[in-house]
């Protein structure tokens, strides 16, 4: 029979405690017994001398004659029995005190838990790919519950977030987003565990962790803007900036309904473009938030705006003056002529683009420069597609001139005659008002 750490601990401290007893009574029967030996001792010994000297006293009156000899030599033998004794009584006190001292100190020692086998939550600690953890930390009722729970039931998704929950509450981290993310692979992929698993990595500053548990979030909802998010920043604190950019704007455009979006992503994005030192871009990130509702169009965006424009130059990176576009029907889609690197194409006007994009025939045709190693996603009215972020020397829309932009090429196409989207890479250059009849496009004065 095989006896694990807590059954042997047990078993030493009632080792301990059953000899330091019988140390403790063996010393006092030890010490009893020689109590009774020399009282006999001094008993017999005293009686003994007082026989002898009936023996040499003379008959009638005459007295002994005590010499100063003999009376050392009764001293010496009266003092020896009084001073055994008294040496055995401070043994007596002394063990006596010594005894109670540690009885109480025992007394005082809070009893050691009633611990778990431990042997017993092995096969979770190997399941959930953790080193078991220590006693007092396994032996707390939650942690333990849990983990009976989990020996029975492995996919017991209750039970996983609770041991993560209290594991995180114990100031084990890090084996919480292990446990989230071995019961996602062990049990068919849990998109919620490795959520919050990436999250946990991430304020553990573990950005290389929580990149490869957001990519196996993306596996798992490869539609859902969650998983691009979480990765854009482990991504942006990991430095890897262009790929952080990828994963900004597929997070954004996967989002069905953009007013419901909060700033944070698009200001991420903006201070990525910054790192870069694409000053320009900055301004597309804060206008693509400006553009989702009036509201967002503030003194303090404008202030960011106006710094970005300064700091890259950007007004002389565009020209031209107001120009007016009839909207045919209200709500109903703009279409105007774009040229691209010289080349004239068909655009559809969506101030709810991050980018302008194009189809990939026509991208190999105007020569745009393509990031190979970059990867989006793009939500069209055909669906969610595919594509590249790339750059285009020009973009020009009659006098509207910008120079410089980034735009996306997609793999799908935008309906018969229709070569891209006209998006807020270029709209956010200029200043841009669209009512019920007209669309008005101006150049953008830096104050």
């Amino acid at each position: 029979m095989k006896f694990g750490p807590a059954e042997m601990a047990q078993m030493m401290d009632g080792a301990k405690a059953l000899i330091t007893a019988t140390i403790v009574s063996s010393i006092g029967i030890g010490l009893a017994l020689g109590v009774i030996v020399a009282l006999f001792t001094a008993f017999f010994r005293s009686k003994l001398h007082r026989d002898l000297a009936r023996e040499h006293i003379s008959i009638g009156n005459d007295m002994i004659k005590v010499t100063p000899d003999d009376r050392a030599t009764r001293s010496g033998e009266q003092i020896f029995p009084i001073t055994l004794s008294i040496l055995l009584f401070i043994l007596v006190v002394g063990s006596g005190a010594l005894y109670w001292h540690n009885a109480s100190q025992g007394s005082d020692t809070p009893q050691r838990p009633a611990l778990p086998l431990r042997s017993e939550y092995m096969e979770v600690y190997s399941m959930l790919g953790i080193s078991p953890l220590p006693e007092a930390v396994e032996a707390s009722t939650s942690i333990r519950r849990l983990l009976e729970q989990l020996n029975r039931e492995h996919c017991d998704r209750r039970a996983i977030f609770d041991l993560g929950e209290a594991l995180q509450n114990a100031g084990y981290r890090r084996e919480t987003a292990e446990v989230l993310v071995a019961f996602s692979t062990m049990c068919g992929g849990d998109a919620p565990a490795l959520r919050q698993a990436a999250n946990v990595l991430l304020k553990l500053s573990d950005y290389s962790g929580a990149e490869a548990v957001a990519s196996d979030l993306i596996d798992l909802e490869p539609l859902y803007d969650n998983g691009y998010y979480l990765r854009a920043l482990a991504r942006d604190r990991n430095g890897s900036l262009e790929k952080a950019v990828d994963d900004y704007v597929t997070g954004l455009e996967l989002v069905g309904n953009k007013d419901s979006i909060i700033s944070v992503p698009y200001f991420n994005m903006a201070r990525v473009y910054e790192k870069l030192g694409r000053f320009c871009d900055d301004v597309l990130a804060i206008e693509a938030w400006v553009s989702l509702n009036p509201k967002h169009d503030t003194s303090q965006t404008r202030t960011i705006i106006a710094n970005y424009m300064r700091k890259g130059e950007c007004a002389t990176a565009t020209s031209g003056k107001k120009e007016v576009f009839g909207v045919p029907r209200p709500n109903d889609i703009v279409i105007l002529p774009v040229t691209i690197n010289g080349t004239r194409g068909t655009f559809i006007l969506d101030t709810g683009a991050t980018f302008v994009s194009l189809n990939n025939s026509f991208a190999q045709k105007v020569g745009v420069e393509i990031d190979q190693e970059s990867s989006v996603r793009l939500h069209t009215a055909n669906g969610i597609v595919g594509g590249k972020r790339g750059r285009v020397k020009s973009i020009q829309l009659r006098s509207l001139l910008a120079k410089d932009v980034p735009v996306v090429v997609q793999a799908g196409g935008y309906g018969d005659g229709i070569d891209g989207l006209l998006g807020m890479s270029f709209l956010s250059r200029f200043n841009i008002n669209i009512d019920a009849k007209n669309v008005r496009i101006s150049p953008r004065t830096v104050p």
